[in-house]
């Protein structure tokens, strides 16, 4: 019998390999958005101090590009943590469960329509009161 946790046995495919461990996977999406985020957010604030700096408009465009490449690049790391949340679910066994797992599948699904449609309604709300208000 194994003497390791389920976790730390258990392999997934993630960063491009075809088998990492778990512990070793959900460590590096941790570690790769953490630098990530301290990065970006020590770009933006030197972004938003380039006014008081009066720095050259091409200055604020390589930190706007830098930043945006740790955003693409924070993208792919959430990618990576839901190819890895989805290979460590509990899949479904009995018809029942199926069942369910569809409901629930567009529940979803309609749910994060609606929430994007509403982001949609506040944009326009805000820009319309914004004319109106002037």
């Amino acid at each position: 019998m194994s003497e390791c946790s389920t976790s730390s046995c258990m392999s997934v495919s993630a960063f491009g390999s075809d088998e990492m461990s778990i512990d070793d996977a959900v460590d590096r999406v941790y570690l790769e958005s953490q630098q990530q985020l301290n990065d970006s957010h020590s770009l933006v604030r030197q972004l938003c101090m380039l006014h008081e700096q009066d720095q050259d408009f091409r200055v604020s465009v390589e930190l706007s590009d830098r930043i945006v490449d740790h955003i693409d690049e924070l993208n792919n790391i959430f990618k990576e943590l839901k190819s890895i949340v989805k290979q460590c679910s509990i899949k479904p066994e009995t018809p029942e469960e199926k069942q369910w797992l569809k409901q629930h599948v567009e529940l979803k699904k309609t749910l994060k329509l609606e929430a994007k449609e509403n982001v949609k309604i506040l944009k326009l709300e805000s820009k319309n009161n914004m004319y109106t208000t002037n």
